[in-house]
């Protein structure tokens, strides 16, 4: 059996995901660090300052690297192993469970659909039956 470096596993190991846009020369549109860190075996979030990272990546939960070259990244993941990562790491759970919980979520979507019951209907749809 051929072995490559990516099977190999050693105590203590950890790997490193760039997110990208699923499609070729496409732009990410939104990332949340709160929610990748609540994905069972991600450690710890690092960003740059693209799209709405910024928004999303606080000190609570990550760190936002000045901007995507290597030495800011480098320089962000060093800010990050000189933080208590189990601090972000508990900080990112808890936003998760406070703002993607089901019954929040659901709250959201149903007020949502309420609020555009009482918009009127697009032309295209005056004759349609809902």
């Amino acid at each position: 059996r051929t072995l490559f470096g990516s099977d190999v596993r050693v105590p203590g190991m950890l790997t490193a995901l760039i997110a990208r846009p699923p499609v070729f020369g496409g732009k990410l549109k939104r990332f949340d660090a709160a929610r990748a860190q609540a994905v069972p075996g991600v450690k710890y979030v690092v960003a740059v300052p693209a799209g709405a990272l910024p928004e999303l990546v606080d000190d609570a939960v990550g760190v936002l690297a000045a901007d995507v070259s290597v030495a800011a990244l480098a320089e962000a993941i060093a800010a990050l192993y000189a933080r208590d990562r189990a601090a972000l790491g508990a900080a990112a759970r808890a936003r998760i469970e406070r703002d993607y919980a089901w019954p929040r979520i659901v709250t959201q979507q149903l007020d949502t659909y309420r609020a555009l019951l009482h918009q009127p209907r697009p032309a295209a749809l005056a004759g349609v039956a809902l």
